[in-house]
């Protein structure tokens, strides 16, 4: 973040002197590090990702195994059809829902 701060103060204090500006040269570099300050926070909790299944659809084997072994990224729901998993999206309660693709067949492992 420092390093940010400098590269992006030391661009600025260019084009103020340049330019002779001295509310560039004064207000630009403290406006740089505020707002590194608020974009760069630290205590930003870690949320688990929300994936809706179908279960009467066949999904490939290999992409359940992954998600279910990143147990600690991936949450998974399973849904009946695809309309309930949809209503589950709306409502804004997960993140992502996967569906077969329609152009491809089904994978059978």
């Amino acid at each position: 973040m420092i390093r940010n701060i400098i590269t992006l103060t030391s661009n600025d204090l260019a084009i103020a002197l340049k330019n002779k500006t001295l509310y560039l040269i004064l207000f630009i570099p403290l406006f740089v590090f505020f707002t590194l300050q608020l974009v760069d926070q630290t205590d930003a909790g870690f949320q688990k990702i929300k994936i809706g299944l179908i279960e009467k659809e066949i999904d490939s084997s290999a992409i359940i195994k992954s998600i279910q072994s990143a147990d600690q990224t991936f949450e998974i729901f399973r849904f009946a059809d695809e309309a309930e998993g949809k209503g589950w999206l709306k409502e804004k309660k997960g993140d992502g829902l996967l569906i077969p693709s329609e152009k491809e067949p089904p994978v059978w492992s």
